[in-house]
């Protein structure tokens, strides 16, 4: 599946999720190249969430995907005038010039005054992007290979397996740096979780503060009636909902 995302698309994507609050791997934006998942945006909140249940392209072994060859050279100004000069009737989203949308301000407000500063501002927040995107990647990559170091443990509980995924040993966090300790914890809320929707950084400096505290038995809680609980050596995730069903 190919889309004509541009540079300007990158550019107003990381502005959007620095305002937003976003971490590093927000910060990012945009990849050239992705498995096509299941993850739209919507329209009303511009946040991506997932809605596997409803397209049935959305399966664990797609090979599906999606590119976006213009991203990495290409300005929003080069597409249209590519079909301007030849010709190709193109039609506009009436919600590009509603103002209500963040991304919209992004676009026709911030982007223009940052332009005063800075005349190629597309171009370097793009290349930001980038540069941040490649850092993520990267610090993932070390954090999945800390959590293969010491995740692949089943533990019994109540006569039932607890899958590695559910637990995590505190002893092997407190030693993970610090940007890596909390991509291990996104990563592992995101396979318990099925998503990050409602998770804010003041959870994840919770949990942090939970693992490094000296008193056992303390809970983070989390969205959904979701918590963090910390046990014996281990955190435990704990879905409230799913245990009393």
């Amino acid at each position: 599946v190919l889309t004509a995302h541009t540079l300007n698309d990158q550019a107003e994507t990381l502005l959007m999720n620095l305002i937003r609050g976003s971490g590093l791997e927000g910060l990012g934006g945009m990849k050239t190249l992705r498995s096509l998942k299941s993850k739209v945006q919507s329209p009303k909140s511009e946040e991506i969430f997932d809605v596997s249940e409803n397209l049935s392209i959305a399966t664990p072994n797609s090979e599906i995907k999606l590119a976006r060859p213009l991203l990495s050279w290409a300005k929003r100004e080069d597409t249209e005038n590519f079909c301007h000069l030849n010709e190709i009737e193109f039609r506009h989203d009436a919600m590009n010039d509603d103002l209500k949308f963040n991304r919209v301000r992004i676009r026709k407000i911030l982007l223009p005054m940052l332009k005063d500063f800075n005349p190629k501002i597309i171009e370097t927040l793009a290349q930001t992007a980038e540069i941040l995107r490649q850092s993520a990647e990267q610090i993932s990559q070390n954090s999945r290979q800390s959590r293969e170091a010491f995740g692949s443990r089943q533990l019994i509980e109540d006569g039932q397996p607890k899958t590695e995924d559910q637990t995590l040993l505190l002893k092997d966090l407190r030693d993970v740096f610090p940007m890596v300790l909390r991509t291990i914890l996104r990563e592992w809320l995101e396979n318990n979780r099925g998503n990050l929707r409602g998770l804010e950084l003041k959870h994840i400096e919770a949990i942090e503060k939970l693992i490094f505290s000296r008193k056992s038995g303390k809970v983070v809680e989390l969205p959904k009636g979701e918590s963090v609980l910390k046990k014996d050596g281990k955190l435990y995730f704990q879905n409230i909902k799913v245990e009393k069903n």
